[in-house]
């Protein structure tokens, strides 16, 4: 074998080796970072049609505000879910903020198909990403946004009421059903759970040796 070849293929070899690299992360471990960017986008544009587009188009009700907030809105929703693994817990905060913002400068319905879609989405990853008692703080801080504005009847999700205390009941079960499902989902003791780490294991041993 010809060592001066060996040392001539040398950088295009480096090339294949980084590529290859780049290839196993982006089918590996940055898949959830995709999936995460793509449900943030969605979230986005749903709000974006809801305040831009036809409200009617997904169900919802014309959304008022300062242009500013109405600007920034679909940032301010869908944002935080593309960071819904990595920051659960103020994912969940960061989205009740701008519900708030927006329910207190210009008092609107947060009904159709945007807004559950987010909370909804955002109840499942607190559960299934953040620690249990990070998750179960989350609860108790948007416990009081919930309260009021079910009980005022402007939280409107899959099933709606026209306020009192029914509606703020029927809301936060909705909420805490995606929540518990988020929650049972990071259970380690999972049947796939256990063959994804098996897996793993298998994999790591040669690495070891």
């Amino acid at each position: 074998m010809n060592p001066l070849r060996l040392r001539d293929d040398a950088p295009g070899l480096a090339r294949g080796y980084f590529r290859w690299q780049a290839g196993r992360r982006l089918t590996g471990g940055d898949l959830g970072v995709i999936a995460d960017a793509g449900l943030g986008i969605a979230a986005a544009a749903l709000i974006a049609v809801a305040v831009w587009g036809s409200p009617r188009l997904i169900g919802s009700e014309e959304i008022a505000g300062p242009s500013w907030l109405l600007a920034l809105l679909p940032l301010l929703m869908g944002g935080p879910l593309a960071a819904r693994r990595r920051a659960p817990l103020l994912m969940w905060l960061a989205i009740w903020a701008a519900l708030a913002l927006l329910f207190l400068l210009a008092g609107n319905s947060l009904r159709g198909l945007a807004f559950p879609f987010v909370l909804f989405a955002a109840a499942y990853s607190l559960g299934a990403h953040a620690s249990f008692r990070r998750a179960v703080a989350g609860l108790v801080l948007t416990a009081p946004i919930v309260a009021v504005l079910g009980h005022r009847g402007e939280l409107g999700l899959a099933f709606t009421q026209h306020g009192g205390a029914k509606a703020v009941a029927l809301s936060s079960l909705q909420l805490l059903a995606f929540w518990l499902a988020g929650v049972l989902e990071s259970q380690p003791g999972r049947p796939w759970r256990r063959s994804r780490t098996a897996h793993g294991r298998r994999w790591r041993r040669p690495a070891a040796c």
